[in-house]
């Protein structure tokens, strides 16, 4: 593996971003009663404000929520209110909003929705997709850059110990946990190529495609129960049986919650940034080695891409299926029983957790921060967050660590597969995927190869400068696989179709090649 050129061990990369409606642009979204307002209160990271060259704006979409979690009926209902600007340049008659409960893996899990207004005069709405997707009308065509206010109301049923997409939405009767990710109705994702994403939820990979958004919820939970989530969590109001949260965000992709009714918890301070690690009440074990390498793998990462741009990061433990960790705006889900196992691993390089953590942090900018079409190009997620745990050990641990990473994790996956199957393009739609096993093989090992065959291609200097470019272009909004191709081009000076299409959109990748690859300097 060549190794970085010593002027580039350290540097930030200080992100030129766009991001809209944090000042000004939220008078009309102003959270009621005696929350902070958005002026006083936007939780992002100290570093990231002084490096980004953030200013206002007043395209992005605002979220008001109000709900509350009702145990005995196992659903979480209440009231929304969305201020949307139409920012797709064209004329709008209606506003998706994805319903995911109501995929069918999710069996018991529904979400329905009722009294649906639109700048305060009652609408009409269709469902679609298997009623995962919620058409608002409008009364009069939303011209470009016009704004309108969609609220609704809703209530979610949370199914039990559910194994639909890795148990991200699910009540863990065991541990008395509420999982929620995709339990509100969210505005669908919007592509340049090709329009809102309202594809049915995919079973493997990320089934969210949407853009980043701010938030502020109230949640009211039994007294007593616990939230940690995305943004920043705090107690406002107490009563005999019940507690209620405030939750204000930054520019996020989604509100994810975990609900509990007691954590084991400890936080820890990291360049401004607080860094939680949440576990069970029946959880033992010293919780400093994994906080510190969490620690350690934030500033790496931000280090290379860019400062991390919240002001905390929340580490949860749940019951997963089928994935050792998940990563959400500001939150991690890492799988209960590798924690248990493996929780004073973290830090070793030869440890499973400290992958899994590298990898789930790395996704705090890649689909967090940097977003993509989730369900048309999920390699743009999962290979480039990958990739960048290679070179966070490469800067941790030295070049075997990262070699043996590269070749175990990435390559030999993905060799097994050759050895089984003729190649497959990386990138094509989710829904086009063959199996969980394709996906997990494409998506997270040849993709990652081939980001490794366009580094030795162009060199450590422009590879890095390639991804803070394409990071400054494209944090809090929606980049593509071009875009990520034209930034290596215009880095490194070389025309690079050819081998993008080799190792990303061709099916002609062979084991000779793949060791090729692994032993070129």
């Amino acid at each position: 593996m060549a190794r970085w050129a010593p002027k580039l061990t350290r540097w930030v990369l200080a992100l030129t971003v766009l991001v809209a409606g944090i000042a000004g642009g939220l008078a009309g979204a102003q959270p009621s009663g005696n929350a902070a307002t958005w002026d006083d209160a936007w939780p992002m990271s100290d570093a990231f404000l002084a490096e980004s060259g953030v200013v206002p704006g007043d395209s992005i979409s605002r979220y008001e929520l109000d709900v509350t979690l009702d145990p005995s009926t196992r659903s979480i209902f209440g009231s929304m209110r969305v201020v949307f600007t139409n920012h797709t340049g064209q004329q709008l008659t209606e506003a998706p909003f994805r319903l995911y409960p109501n995929a069918a893996y999710y069996l018991e899990g529904a979400l329905t929705v009722s009294g649906v207004t639109v700048d305060g005069m009652a609408a009409d709405s269709d469902l679609a997709v298997d009623d995962t997707v919620l058409f608002v009308k409008f009364a009069d065509p939303l011209q470009p850059e016009e704004e309108v206010e969609i609220s609704l109301d809703f209530s979610t049923t949370v199914p039990v110990n559910s194994l639909g997409s890795f148990g991200i939405f699910s009540y863990d009767i065991e541990r008395q946990t509420w999982i929620l990710s995709d339990w509100y109705p969210i505005l669908a994702g919007w592509d340049v190529d090709s329009g809102w994403g309202l594809e049915p939820p995919t079973i493997w990979g990320d089934p969210t495609f949407a853009e980043s958004s701010l938030y502020t919820a109230r949640v009211t939970v039994p007294r007593g129960m616990s939230v940690v989530g995305t943004g920043q969590e705090t107690r406002d109001l107490r009563t005999e049986t019940q507690d209620r949260y405030l939750i204000q965000t930054g520019p996020v992709r989604e509100l994810t919650m975990v609900i509990d009714d007691g954590f084991v918890q400890e936080i820890i301070e990291a360049n401004g940034v607080e860094i939680g690690l949440s576990l069970d009440v029946s959880a033992t074990g010293d919780m400093s080695a994994f906080l510190a390498y969490a620690a350690e793998a934030m500033e790496e990462i931000g280090a290379l891409l860019g400062p991390y741009p919240y002001d905390e990061l929340d580490i949860v433990q749940t019951e997963l299926a089928g994935a050792l960790g998940v990563s959400w705006s500001g939150v991690l889900f890492i799988d209960a029983a590798a924690v248990e196992q493996q929780l004073a691993t973290a830090g070793q390089p030869g440890s499973q957790m400290t992958f899994i953590l590298t990898h789930e942090i790395g996704h705090q900018w890649w689909g967090g921060m940097i977003g993509v079409n989730s369900n048309d190009h999920a390699f743009m997620n999962e290979s480039l967050a990958n990739y960048t745990s290679v070179l966070v050990y490469e800067r941790l641990f030295g070049e075997d660590a990262a070699d043996s990473l590269l070749e175990s994790t990435m390559a030999a996956p993905y060799l097994a597969f050759l050895a089984e199957q003729p190649d497959m393009p990386v990138d094509r739609p989710v829904g086009e995927i063959e199996s969980a096993t394709a996906f997990g093989r494409l998506v997270y090992g040849k993709g990652s190869l081939g980001l490794h065959a366009i580094r030795l291609e162009i060199g450590d200097a422009a590879f890095l400068e390639a991804l803070r470019a394409y990071g400054a272009e494209y944090a809090f909004s929606i980049g593509s696989p071009d875009a990520l191709l034209r930034a290596f081009e215009s880095a490194s000076g070389e025309e690079l179709d050819a081998l993008w299409a080799l190792w990303f959109q061709s099916g002609d990748i062979t084991a000779d090649d793949v060791q090729q690859l692994l032993s070129a300097a």
